[in-house]
């Protein structure tokens, strides 16, 4: 049989087509024509040919977008906030948490110290810390509202004697309103030193009772003029009229002075109505 007989021989009763070639032998090439179906797909997933199909002539795939979703959150304090069950996430976030008001607290001090808030700080902070005194100065002020003898007790309370004084008067040492408000030879200041190192008696006028004093007076409406003179710590010897006489020690914490509202010829003194601070080193 010829090559074209078996082919078509095969042919007919397979109902495959068929190819042969003949050598030595005969080589019969069946071609089988592979059997495939279409696949239309609405859901991801894995899909196998139906029994018998070799494969899909077509593939359809159709798988709807998942639309997520969501919630909105409004929150009005801080913290983690998770999404329903069910649902993926937030479509909109509100935050309306409320500024945080500090705990603030006055303060106002007068001592030394470490100071801790009960809330979150202090405001305002005022200190008025007294700062420490020296027990060797003694400082104050008077105010001569008649004539006579003023008394002045200076509260020193340690076992020495006045060294230096200081007198001048509030508005200022050789203020331009003094010279306005006194009469002439109104004393502005006195300033004084110890003229020996001995230990005052008070009871005398000898050089352990002395204080070299220098006054600063009113010698005219517009004018001071400055006198050096003696004075003494003498508890007998009350001020008076004249310079450095104006002021007596008594004993360590006694100072006296001599005011007045009149003039007595040329004689320096303190005058009523003028306030003066004094100062004292022990």
């Amino acid at each position: 049989m010829s090559v074209r007989s078996i082919e078509a021989e095969v042919s007919i009763k397979s109902g495959i087509e068929a190819e042969c070639s003949i050598g030595r032998e005969v080589i019969v090439e069946v071609h089988e024509e592979a059997v495939l179906e279409p696949l239309t797909a609405t859901a991801n997933g894995n899909y196998t040919p139906s029994h018998g199909v070799d494969g899909f002539s077509g593939v359809t795939v159709s798988v709807p977008e998942r639309i997520p979703m969501t919630e909105s959150l409004s929150v009005t304090e801080n913290g983690t906030y998770e999404p329903t069950e069910g649902i993926d996430g937030y479509d909109r976030v509100t935050v309306a948490v409320p500024p945080t008001v500090p705990d603030i607290e006055p303060l106002t001090v007068t001592a030394n110290g470490t100071y801790t808030a009960e809330g979150d700080g202090f405001s305002p902070v005022t200190v008025n810390v007294v700062p420490p005194t020296d027990p060797d100065i003694c400082e104050g002020e008077f105010i001569g509202t008649e004539t006579g003898v003023l008394t002045i007790d200076t509260g020193y309370e340690g076992d020495g004697f006045p060294k230096i004084l200081e007198i001048v008067p509030v508005i200022g040492a050789m203020d331009d309103s003094f010279l306005s408000e006194t009469l002439r030879y109104s004393i502005n200041s006195i300033s004084g030193i110890k003229d020996k190192h001995t230990t005052p008696t008070y009871s005398d006028g000898t050089a352990s009772n002395k204080m070299r004093t220098i006054l600063s007076y009113k010698s005219s409406d517009s004018a001071y003029t400055s006198h050096a003179s003696l004075y003494t710590y003498y508890a007998q010897d009350n001020p008076g009229f004249g310079g450095a006489s104006c002021v007596r020690f008594s004993d360590k914490r006694t100072l006296k002075v001599y005011v007045s509202d009149t003039q007595s010829g040329s004689s320096a003194f303190i005058p009523t109505g003028i306030r003066y601070k004094y100062r004292i080193v022990y």
